[in-house]
């Protein structure tokens, strides 16, 4: 029992919804797929799959480290909606974390970078808003 309990706070702690402990896991209905999303600061977001349990996979098309086309993962639960992308010509790691609707996702979203020196610098978490054009 204390485990489960230090398990909860931890996840709690890290941002983590308790809906995300639980088994039943409703899955959006106003993410279609196939579907893009565009941003006006970080780039296009191409949503191709959607799984039962509601992870997604798709292509991101990055215009912060010039264009260049990254995979996504993540997880749509209802409307919330995580994803993140690795851009590995700049050394950088993406994640947002937000809400989606049927016409846009408001997200903030954090980038981690590691410099040449091999420190590490953080970001965010900054806003993205991605209207959908398909």
């Amino acid at each position: 029992m204390r485990v489960k309990t230090l398990l909860f706070a931890f996840l709690l702690a890290a941002g983590l919804p308790a809906s995300a402990l639980s088994q039943s896991r409703p899955v959006s209905t106003v993410l279609p797929v196939p579907s893009t999303w565009v941003s006006q600061s970080s780039g296009t977001l191409l949503v191709v799959h959607i799984a039962s349990d509601g992870v997604i996979q798709g292509a991101f098309t990055s215009t912060v480290c010039g264009p260049m086309v990254t995979r996504i993962v993540g997880k749509v639960v209802s409307q919330t909606i995580t994803f993140a992308t690795t851009l590995a010509s700049c050394n950088r790691i993406m994640a947002w974390r937000g809400k989606v609707s049927d016409k846009a996702i408001a997200t903030g979203v954090t980038t981690i970078s590691v410099r040449q020196d091999g420190t590490v610098s953080s970001a965010g978490p900054n806003g993205d808003l991605f209207a959908r054009t398909r």
